[in-house]
């Protein structure tokens, strides 16, 4: 099953970063920023759109938006994580955001600002993060090299972001195998294949992983989230919210 991480889908120079140390593993996700990963020590192992890579010590990689991916991470491994938003990047991510680039190195003195910087401090001010941040796509798109998208790839991004951007209206299986210019029963067949679930589960999923995350920041109104989320009606938004969260929306809100 592939996640939608909705916690890393913010706006609005949305930032965390974290070093991990040790071995552990991540399934299949996504988000719609930007993920950055730095190999302190050790060697991680990435599927990343159908591409296997492996990270070294040294090594970074730079993961553009709705990109699906998963970590396999080494025992003995200690390596920065940061997640951000497209705003701290926009021209580069004007430029490259439907690219998905190699991982790559920096010379020396760049990696070793980067590292006292930005990979040790937990978080620089805003500018001074896009300002690194920067730095560190001027690196990429120097050093990286272009990775080939799976046909299989290309298909499940193209489905991500038609589903991300039109997540307030009515979708259907229809409206998207029209927009993708697919037959309705392979689009069907495809997309089981590919997201081992069916569309009305994926779907809901997703509705309720966006909404998880609106009722979490605590000011918003049930109402407004269920018209956000593309809920029909309230009773409809009860229903699927508690079937595949476990809890009503009012239960999860108050327990956030």
């Amino acid at each position: 099953m592939i996640v939608h991480q909705f916690t890393n889908s913010k706006k609005n120079f949305h930032y965390n970063s974290y070093i991990y140390s040790g071995g552990a593993a991540w399934n299949a996700h996504f988000h719609d920023s930007y993920e950055l990963i730095y190999v302190i020590d050790g060697e991680i192992d990435v599927s990343l759109n159908g591409n296997l890579l492996t990270l070294a010590k040294h090594e970074l990689l730079l993961l553009s938006p709705n990109a699906v991916h998963s970590f396999a991470v080494k025992q003995g491994t200690r390596m920065w994580v940061g997640v951000f938003s497209s705003d701290h990047i926009a021209a580069f991510d004007k430029k490259y955001s439907s690219v998905q680039f190699s991982k790559f190195s920096c010379d020396e003195s760049t990696e070793k600002m980067l590292y006292q910087k930005l990979f040790i401090n937990e978080k620089p001010d805003r500018y001074l993060r896009i300002a690194y941040l920067y730095t560190v796509c001027d690196a990429c798109e120097k050093n990286a090299e272009y990775l080939n998208t799976h046909n299989e790839q290309k298909f499940m991004n193209s489905v991500i972001s038609y589903i991300s951007d039109n997540i307030d209206d009515d979708i259907t299986m229809q409206g998207l195998a029209s927009q993708l210019g697919y037959e309705y029963h392979y689009l069907s067949s495809l997309f089981n294949q590919c997201f081992s679930m069916n569309f009305k589960k994926f779907l809901n999923t997703y509705k309720v992983e966006k909404a998880c995350a609106l009722l979490s920041e605590g000011d918003r109104s049930i109402v407004s989230i269920y018209k956000e989320c593309g809920f029909s009606s309230m009773r409809n938004f009860n229903r699927v919210f508690k079937e595949i969260s476990g809890y009503t929306p009012t239960e999860y809100k108050r327990m956030q």
